[in-house]
């Protein structure tokens, strides 16, 4: 399927179909390394896999830490690798550019730095209060977008992404929520997909491979379409921004 990026701003419910929209023309790029990078993120996590057994206590020791650190940094590469395939699609698939997986790698230590400083800057405002917090939320949301899409540095992301969102941070809130109340709702439902194919299995090693491929390949989808109607509403707010500036 050939993407057609849209021309005129659009409304929410639009943001979000195009966001769908943009998932079903790049699925077929967008699978594999998805589904790799999230089968790669559970298995480095220390966070269990879905089971029945009764859950152990939450207590982090040392290494527990170190592989939570190291599934955060593959994770933000799996965003940067989804985010640039994504990019990729809606700019038509133009020949003789650098490969997705090449930008993101190349581009990846902005990316960290960038997905660093958003977490601290989220953290430190719900530390203030909630309302700060979801402020910062909201005002520094495209800032892991913009090094792939534009190229910018980590301050020049976060100023882009303030620029962006100057003006529709209802829009922007609205967008935001339901797209991690829908991750939310498809992950739950995806643990339990897992847990009630891993029942099939008396082996613990078959169970447990069964589940973590289960959530793996939901996961590459529920991921893969967050990045996707994220990307759809950053194109809108472009648009709307273009639309200022040349009135």
């Amino acid at each position: 399927m050939t993407y057609a990026r849209p021309t005129e701003p659009l409304h929410v419910v639009d943001v979000l179909i195009e966001g769908f929209r943009l998932l079903w023309a790049g699925i077929r790029l967008l699978y594999l390394p998805a589904f790799l990078l999230a089968l790669i993120v559970g298995a480095i996590s220390p966070i269990e896999i879905p089971s029945r057994e009764p859950a152990e206590s939450f207590d982090f020791d040392r290494v527990d830490w170190l592989r939570f650190a190291a599934s955060l940094i593959v994770g933000f590469y799996m965003y940067a690798v989804i985010t640039a395939i994504v990019h990729y699609v809606a700019s038509g698939a133009p020949e003789g550019v650098p490969s997705p997986l090449f930008i993101a790698t190349r581009r990846f230590p902005t990316i960290l730095a960038v997905n660093l400083m958003y977490i601290l800057a989220v953290f430190a405002g719900t530390l203030l209060l909630i309302v700060p917090g979801i402020f910062v939320f909201v005002g520094l949301y495209f800032c892991p977008l913009l090094p792939i899409t534009e190229g910018r540095d980590p301050t020049d992301s976060i100023r882009g992404s303030l620029s962006l969102i100057k003006g529709h941070w209802g829009r922007t809130l609205a967008v935001a929520v339901i797209t991690i109340g829908v991750g939310f709702t498809a992950g739950a439902g995806s643990e339990e997909v897992a847990l009630l194919l891993s029942d099939r299995f008396d082996s613990d090693l078959a169970s447990q491979t069964i589940s973590s491929l289960t959530l793996a390949a939901f996961e590459a989808i529920i991921y893969s379409l967050s990045v996707c109607v994220t990307y759809s509403l950053y194109q809108d707010l472009r648009l709307r921004q273009n639309a200022v500036a040349s009135a």
